[in-house]
């Protein structure tokens, strides 16, 4: 038979099919499976796969939960870590927990991995602008209300 190490990949590969044409279940199944049998890189990114689908589901306290148990189990799969902590850090700004979001991408500036240290970098520059943003609309909203006041007396 298929050794299985090739079993876990057609496995993941299939998740990754299924995932990209929105059928979320049979996606779920299949990282599922590989996770069960794989406790290497195909299972980091079958856990990191499962985190996304709960974040595309709006699933977020799941999203939360799975990044975390990839963390525990999968600390070695340095970039699948790294990946999953982005993800949550996604899954915070969703719910509007911006403060989670910023802490989160905070801690990946440190990050071994470059390229997951200038994502972080790149999405807490685009949280500062979306805040800066909305405080310029507060304050113009403000200076708007008082000068009708001023105007009404």
């Amino acid at each position: 038979g298929a050794s299985a190490t090739a079993q876990n990949k057609a496995s993941l590969m299939l998740g990754k099919v299924y995932q990209s044409r929105g059928e979320y279940e049979k996606a779920k199944d299949e990282f599922i499976s590989t996770l069960n049998n794989a406790q290497d890189e195909s299972g980091a990114e079958a856990k990191y796969r499962l985190a996304e689908i709960h974040l595309q589901l709006r699933d977020h306290r799941q999203c939360y939960e799975t990044v975390i148990s990839l963390n525990r189990d999968f600390g070695s799969y340095t970039e699948w870590v790294g990946r999953g902590f982005l993800l949550l850090a996604e899954s915070f700004l969703q719910t509007g927990e911006v403060f989670q979001a910023k802490a989160t991408l905070k801690s990946l500036e440190k990050f071994p991995l470059e390229k997951i240290k200038t994502e972080a970098l790149l999405k807490l520059k685009k949280i500062k602008l979306i805040l800066r943003k909305d405080w310029d609309l507060l304050e113009n909203f403000f200076r708007f209300l008082k000068e009708e006041r001023e105007n009404s007396i």
